[in-house]
């Protein structure tokens, strides 16, 4: 399973159109009663869910990361703060990353695997293009 879960990730960052270009996503699976997810609503607050308040039954979760190029990082470097290019590809990014969760949870789904996720959150001001 988790060679297609892989491949299906993989596969929906080459194939997005989006101006943003990525290296290769690092994706990976650990199981729903790790007890570091638990600790997680000491660490992070009492609001962060776990999986099985998302679902369940859940028996494991799935963590991806699509990195910028080399060339984004780079450029966003030469800003005092934070570059346009580097907040465009953050709001890409944030679209691309609900896109690929919708569609897994589909195709999981068809596969007979039930499947959740929480859409990210942040504070980041899309006209703006700044944190507040």
């Amino acid at each position: 399973m988790y060679q297609f879960i892989y491949n299906f990730i993989v596969d929906q960052v080459e194939q997005a159109k989006t101006r943003t270009l990525y290296r290769p996503p690092l994706v990976g699976v650990a199981r729903a009663d790790n007890p570091g997810l638990a600790q997680l609503k000491q660490i992070v607050g009492p609001s962060h869910l776990r999986p099985q308040d998302l679902l369940p039954e859940a028996q494991a979760v799935v963590a991806f990361f699509i990195p910028f190029t080399e060339a984004l990082i780079q450029l966003h470097r030469k800003e005092a703060y934070i570059s346009r290019e580097w907040a465009e590809a953050y709001i890409e990014t944030n679209q691309l990353i609900s896109q690929i969760c919708t569609a897994l949870v589909e195709a999981l789904q068809k596969k007979g695997v039930q499947a959740a996720w929480q859409p990210a959150t942040h504070n980041f001001d899309t006209k703006t293009l700044a944190s507040y």
